[in-house]
């Protein structure tokens, strides 16, 4: 199976939520974009360049670029979220398989945010960073431990808030040592790395696509003051943020 390649190149360009009557058949077009299609209920069903598709609640597909799609039968009410992007493909699904399942009440308010967003005067930059974020949503790994699953999704959802190990040991009633183990075993990193990682990845997106300024960026991120983030952001890409900054402008 194909899959969204994650280093290269993504672009939103619209999405929204979408309800179907009872017996209603999806448009038939040929469309150039990739459109995400996320169903949280009923059974949507087209044909996809000759290929019959049926995409079940709690099932998501990507649809291909460039593909002829038509409504040959009727589908069961699908209630779903959809959104047209360009990406490049992957001849294996070793990121973001083209199909998948998904946790419709974890990723619902990711959904219900997005489709917020995209029916108002939002900018497009925060539009493609939310969606970049479900993307990475979809792309993270089952973790082996259901602790570390919630530390996991703790973090992502605070990352740029003023989180640190103490704080995840108060949440989640564990040592420092444990939390630490734990995390390690099951993620490869330690929390706080993890966490640094996650803000100097926003950093990039943000330092690429808006003019902010470097100590806007990093407080945004949240780090605790530019010197820190300097560091941090240093020892990862070799060069001072303004340099990497002049890179794109």
């Amino acid at each position: 199976m194909i899959g969204i390649d994650l280093n290269k190149h993504i672009e939103f360009t619209h999405g929204s939520m979408r309800y179907f009557d009872a017996g209603e058949r999806y448009v038939t077009r040929l469309c150039p974009d990739n459109v995400l299609l996320m169903v949280f209920k009923g059974v949507l069903r087209f044909v996809e360049d000759g290929i019959q598709y049926e995409i079940k609640t709690g099932e998501y597909f990507i649809q291909k670029d460039n593909s002829y799609q038509e409504g040959t039968l009727p589908c069961d009410s699908p209630e779903y979220f959809y959104v047209h992007f360009t990406s490049s493909w992957l001849p294996d699904n070793s990121e973001i398989p083209q199909r998948g399942n998904f946790d419709i009440e974890k990723f619902m308010p990711y959904m219900e945010e997005l489709d917020a967003l995209c029916h108002s005067d939002s900018s497009h930059t925060l539009k493609t960073y939310r969606f970049l974020n479900l993307l990475l949503k979809l792309a993270q790994p089952k973790y082996k431990n259901p602790v570390v699953s919630q530390i996991v999704d703790y973090i992502n959802n605070s990352f740029t808030q003023n989180i640190s190990l103490d704080d995840l040991c108060n949440k989640f009633n564990f040592s420092k040592n444990h939390i630490i183990r734990l995390f390690n075993e099951d993620v490869g990193t330690t929390p706080v790395k993890y966490i640094n990682t996650l803000r100097l990845n926003r950093a990039n997106h943000l330092m690429e696509s808006t003019a902010a300024s470097l100590e806007a960026i990093a407080i945004d991120c949240g780090f605790n003051n530019y010197s820190h983030f300097y560091n941090l952001f240093y020892s990862k890409n070799k060069m001072s943020p303004t340099r990497y900054r002049k890179r794109f402008r």
